[in-house]
C-alpha cells in the first residue's frame, strides 16, 4: 500500500513540475532558478517525510523508487497530455490579467482627470 502511495505522491509531483513549467519558461531566469529552488524543496522535503512515516522513521528507499518512477512515468506519458492544457490556462490567466490591467489604467486616467477637475 505504501509502495502505492509514493508513486501517487512521484506522480503528484510531476504535475506539479508541469503546473509552473509555464512559468519559468515565461518570467526570466532569476524566477526558473527560484521556482526550481521551491519546486526541489516541496518535492523533497514531502517525499522524504512520506518516506520517512511510512518506514517508522527510517528512510524506506523502496517508497523513493516508487516515488522516482511515479515522477519519471508521469513525467514521459501522461505530461505530453497535461501539459498542452495548462500552456493554454496559463495564456488564459496572462490575456485576463493584461485585460484587468488595461482597465484598470483606463480607470486610473479618468481619476485622474475628474479629480483634476475638482
Amino acid at each position: 500500500m505504501w509502495l502505492m502511495w509514493a508513486f501517487v505522491l512521484g506522480t503528484v509531483a510531476g504535475l506539479l513540475y508541469d503546473i509552473i513549467r509555464p512559468l519559468r519558461a515565461n518570467w526570466g531566469k532569476a524566477a526558473e532558478i527560484i521556482l526550481d529552488i521551491i519546486f526541489a524543496l516541496v518535492s523533497g522535503v514531502s517525499l522524504f517525510v512520506f518516506a520517512m512515516a511510512s518506514e517508522n522513521c527510517r528512510l524506506g528507499l523502496w517508497q523513493l523508487t516508487a516515488s522516482l518512477l511515479g515522477f519519471l512515468g508521469y513525467l514521459y506519458t501522461l505530461s505530453r497530455l497535461v501539459s498542452p492544457i495548462l500552456n493554454r490556462i496559463y495564456e488564459i490567466l496572462t490575456s485576463f490579467n493584461r485585460k484587468i490591467k488595461n482597465l484598470l489604467k483606463k480607470f486610473q486616467i479618468s481619476a485622474k482627470y475628474l479629480f483634476k477637475k475638482m
